[in-house]
């Protein structure tokens, strides 16, 4: 990201932030797993401590916004469509 704010790139990046390894839950049936602890069910998740995309981007000096629902994705995609220099969206899931 850095690299885009000292070029002033014009991209967008989105994140879809579900906040959840999903895939490798939807794999533990097919590894023949039927019940799951705590402590497992922790290492597929990215919610505790939950990552800050929108910190992280204004860190590296990209402006950056989160969403929660499709009316204002659609709002913020089009005016980050228009915009000059980087942006990125956290799509919250």
């Amino acid at each position: 990201m850095r690299t885009v704010a000292r070029e002033e790139l014009a991209i967008l990046v989105v994140v879809l932030a579900n906040r959840v390894y999903q895939i490798l839950r939807g794999q533990l049936p097919n590894v023949g797993v039927s019940s799951v602890g705590r402590n497992a069910l922790r290492l597929l998740d990215v919610a505790d401590p939950r990552l800050d995309w929108v910190a992280l981007a204004k860190g590296d000096g990209v402006a950056g916004i989160r969403v929660t629902d499709t009316d204002r994705f659609v709002a913020t995609f089009g005016a980050a469509m228009i915009r000059k220099g980087p942006v990125l969206i956290e799509v919250v899931c």
